[in-house]
């Protein structure tokens, strides 16, 4: 699938000098960046998928992560709007692994 990213001018110079040096395209370095934050997607995802759009909600919180983006991480952002007890996706997998190492760990001999 191609998309075309739009970057402002520092950033597309910077990508460039970078990929030169690199030996690398610059859809490689785009491609590297982004993989890095897939992660952080699907959080977000989840979190939305779990939280329904309505005034003032928290789907409506969630938007705000990606749409206002700045120097918080979404994971940082999740955390802060997310009501107590919220598990992410990552914390649910590692409960999930910890009750099934638990019940069917074999004892060290």
């Amino acid at each position: 699938m191609k998309t075309t990213i739009t970057l402002d001018r520092a950033t597309a110079e910077l990508f460039r000098r970078i990929a030169a040096q690199a030996n690398l395209s610059i859809d490689d370095i785009g491609n590297r960046l982004l993989s890095s934050h897939l992660s952080e997607m699907h959080e977000l995802e989840a979190f939305l998928e779990e939280n329904p759009a309505g005034s003032d909600s928290l789907h409506e919180r969630g938007l705000n992560l990606i749409q206002s983006y700045g120097p918080e991480s979404i994971m940082d952002g999740i955390a802060r709007v997310a009501p107590a007890g919220y598990a992410t996706l990552a914390a649910r997998f590692e409960r999930e692994m910890n009750e099934v190492i638990g019940t069917t760990a074999t004892p060290p001999q």
